[in-house]
């Protein structure tokens, strides 16, 4: 019996130092949740501010008038001869001419007739002209109805379709054209701005004054069918 109380004894005490070193091996191992959750935290890497994206910034386009183009492709149609409803090198009219040049240059669908022309640029005074501007003409000396069209080239010229020469440059002085000037416009679309030109334009030779000289004189029946002097006509040509 003596030898039973002892075994008991023995297996007993064992039990509870075996119950004792697992609890506290299982106490030593574990780590309480909010301690984990703060090394958890503290271990992150920290997130670096987001930076919003700023707007580009758009460069402002620097606006360049187109008169230049218009005026140069104006000036190569010189010599074209005329033909009423043309629009081509192989003959043209005063508003097939014009028409033409705008849509090819600056992609402006310009009215066909020189009156609708007119009712469709933006008014412009005389004295307010810029190289491109669209010039009119009375059918009759101070006359109220549109019958001619022009590309103004600057220094008072312009260029348009003559029904007896063909395009050609004139000049606003000229009796026949001052006293049948209408009215001028700017086409909607184009800078009003005097437009700066690339290359300074080229004087003018001695062949370029002869023939202006021989246009004055072809067209002395336009000053009421009185003919000028040739004194006159040299004065104008220069």
């Amino acid at each position: 019996m003596k030898f039973f109380y002892r075994f008991t004894g023995i297996f007993i005490v064992s039990g509870l130092l075996a119950g004792a070193c697992h609890s506290s091996r299982k106490e030593a191992v574990k780590t309480p949740v909010s301690e984990v959750r703060e090394i958890h935290i503290d271990n992150l890497p920290k997130a670096k501010p987001v930076e919003k994206e700023r707007p580009r910034q758009e460069k402002k386009k620097k606006k360049t008038s187109v008169a230049p183009k218009i005026v140069e492709e104006a000036r190569r149609w010189v010599g074209t001869r005329y033909r009423y409803g043309g629009n081509s090198r192989q003959g043209t009219d005063c508003s097939g001419l014009t028409s033409r040049i705008y849509g090819d240059i600056a992609g402006i669908k310009l009215p066909r007739d020189s009156r609708s022309q007119q009712a469709f640029v933006e008014p412009v005074k005389r004295k307010d002209l810029v190289p491109g501007d669209l010039l009119f003409f009375a059918t009759r000396s101070g006359g109220s109805r549109v019958g001619h069209v022009g590309i103004y080239v600057g220094d008072g010229d312009f260029i348009h379709a003559s029904t007896s020469k063909g395009v050609i440059v004139s000049n606003l002085s000229e009796k026949y054209y001052e006293t049948h000037y209408h009215s001028a416009g700017r086409v909607p679309g184009i800078d009003g701005q005097m437009p700066e030109m690339e290359s300074a334009a080229p004087a003018e030779s001695p062949q370029i004054t002869l023939d202006r000289l021989i246009e004055l004189m072809e067209s002395g029946d336009n000053a009421g069918g009185e003919s000028d002097t040739i004194g006159s006509i040299v004065k104008q040509a220069f």
